[in-house]
């Protein structure tokens, strides 16, 4: 009981900003890479083994993440990292009297495991949609970092994908609050 409580305490401070570097995380550009990256560190429950916060990333990334190569590593011995990729549907982008649809994003996304908290990190995000502007309609590739050089468009695109994986991140920070535990 305890822990649920200390869990559900720790994960309200974190959505109410209360806690050092735990604001709502947005796509910074990484200063290595020079290309969009989106990493916070969340607490979790110090109760908790590296082993169980293992399992309920697990857990959720099996829920979540449904990858469209299914490239997951979730099976590290020492419970220190999942690494997988994920795709996200995004809204459709209308362009004069046509538009780009069948919108969506794959990424990385890794998870780094210590006790009493997680770091994720999402990158090589990609955007994908058919121009039904061109004839035939073609599929359209277009890593992240190119959206930002079409001002208007690129402001809506880039704003519906931060708050998609923004959302997906809070999820991720819900599911130590929830009783996944011991849910079998």
């Amino acid at each position: 009981m305890t822990i649920i409580i200390r869990t559900t305490l720790l994960t309200a401070i974190f959505f109410f900003g209360l806690l050092p570097g735990s604001q709502a995380q947005t796509l910074k550009i990484d200063s290595l890479s020079g290309k969009y990256v989106m990493r916070d560190i969340i607490p979790v429950d110090t109760t908790l083994t590296r082993e169980q916060i293992f399992g309920i990333c697990k857990d959720w990334v099996v829920r979540n993440l449904k990858s469209s190569d299914n490239n997951i590593l979730l099976d590290d011995k020492d419970y220190k990292q999942i690494t997988t990729t994920g795709v996200v549907k995004t809204s459709d982008m209308p362009i004069a009297l046509c538009s780009i649809a069948n919108c969506m994003i794959d990424f990385k996304f890794t998870i780094n495991i210590k006790e009493g908290r997680i770091r994720y990190t999402i990158e090589n995000i990609v955007h994908y949609g058919t121009n039904s502007c061109s004839n035939p309609p073609e599929r359209m590739t277009t890593p992240l970092e190119k959206w930002n050089l079409k001002v208007k468009l690129g402001k809506n695109v880039f704003a519906d994908i931060e708050a998609k994986l923004t959302a997906l991140t809070k999820d991720l920070a819900l599911s130590f609050s929830r009783n996944d535990k011991d849910n079998w």
